[in-house]
C-alpha cells in the first residue's frame, strides 16, 4: 500500500480525534448506560435510612391490623439478611404482599387508611404495585417519626397465585399487572412475572430484626431471592459510582 502525505494527514487527525475522545470521558460526570448523567450517591445519610425504616415500620403495622400478609422482598430483603437493615444506597423499600388477600379491601378504603397515618398510597395498575409516601402535610407537625425533607417510598408489590401456573407440580405466586397480562402463564418462559413458590409465603411468617423494630420476612432465609435475582442473588449490586 502506497503511503502518501494525505494518508498520514488523516492518521494524525485520528489519533487526535481518538486521544480526545479518551481525555473527555475521563473528565466527565458518571453517566448510565443511556447516557444520561448517573447522580445517584452511594451511601444515603444515615437519617434517610432510618425514616426509611420508620416507614416500612408504620407501613407494617397498618397492614398487620388490616390482616394482610406482608413481608420484606427484593433488595429490602437482602438488607435485612446482610446487615438487618435497608442497604445504604437504597431510595426506595419493598414489601410483598398477596393479591387474593389485599383485593378484598377497596382502593379507596385503603388510601384513607393510610392516610390517617399520615401517609400517601398510589395504585400503578400496569406494573401491578402500590407506592408508600410520606404526606408532606404530616412531616414535622402531626406526624413527627419523619423528617420535613423525607422523600423516600415504599412499594407494595402485589403477587397472585395461580392454578394454572406451576413449576414442578408446586403452586407459584407471580406478580400482576395489565402489562404482564399479554404474557404465557409459564414462570420459566416469562421471567418477568417473577415467579417464587407458595411455601415460601406460608403464615405464620417469621419477624427479622429491620432497622430498630421487626418485620415479617418470607420462609426459607434466600430462597426467594434465588428466584428474584437467579443470576446475582448471593452478591450486592450497587449504584454505577459506588
Amino acid at each position: 500500500m502506497r503511503i502518501t502525505p494525505t494518508k498520514i494527514l488523516n492518521a494524525i487527525i485520528v489519533m487526535i480525534l481518538l486521544s480526545l475522545g479518551v481525555l473527555i470521558f475521563q473528565n466527565s460526570p458518571n453517566v448510565t448506560p443511556e447516557g444520561s448523567p448517573f447522580r445517584q450517591t452511594c451511601h444515603m445519610s444515615q437519617m434517610f435510612q432510618t425514616n426509611l425504616q420508620n416507614l416500612v415500620h408504620l407501613s407494617h403495622k397498618i397492614l398487620e391490623t388490616l390482616n394482610l400478609r406482608h413481608f420484606l422482598c427484593y433488595s429490602s430483603l437482602f438488607g435485612q439478611i446482610r446487615s438487618s437493615s435497608i442497604l445504604p444506597w437504597e431510595k426506595k423499600a419493598k414489601l410483598c404482599v398477596i393479591n387474593e388477600e389485599i383485593a378484598k379491601y377497596d382502593e379507596l378504603f385503603l388510601r384513607r387508611r393510610f392516610a390517617s397515618s399520615g401517609l400517601n398510597l398510589e395504585y400503578n395498575s400496569s406494573d401491578g404495585k402500590y407506592t408508600v409516601t410520606v404526606d408532606d402535610r404530616s412531616t414535622g407537625g402531626t406526624n413527627s417519626t419523619f423528617d420535613a425533607d423525607f422523600h423516600g417510598e415504599l412499594h407494595l408489590i402485589v403477587f397472585a397465585l395461580d392454578k394454572d401456573i406451576r413449576s414442578s407440580e408446586e403452586r407459584m405466586y407471580h406478580r400482576i399487572g395489565w402489562q404482564r397480562r399479554i404474557l404465557p402463564p409459564d414462570c420459566d418462559f416469562s421471567t418477568t412475572l417473577e415467579c417464587f413458590p407458595e411455601r415460601l409465603a406460608h403464615e405464620p411468617l417469621p419477624l427479622k430484626l429491620f432497622g430498630d423494630d421487626t418485620v415479617p420476612v418470607p420462609r426459607e432465609g434466600f430462597e426467594l431471592l434465588k428466584h428474584h435475582y437467579p443470576e446475582n442473588w448471593w452478591r450486592e449490586v450497587k449504584p454505577l459510582n459506588c
